[in-house]
């Protein structure tokens, strides 16, 4: 019992680590993005 809690943690662990990956990402991206609209103007 007490091994699958620890297995649960670590998968939701792992969970906000891709999440917050995922954010930077598309942070990255939006910053890229209005770099590159602002530049048109």
């Amino acid at each position: 019992f007490g091994s699958e809690n620890s297995q649960e943690k670590s998968s939701w662990r792992m969970l906000l680590l891709v999440l917050a990956a995922c954010t930077l990402e598309l942070k990255a991206l939006l910053r890229a993005w209005q770099t590159s609209i602002s530049a048109e103007d």
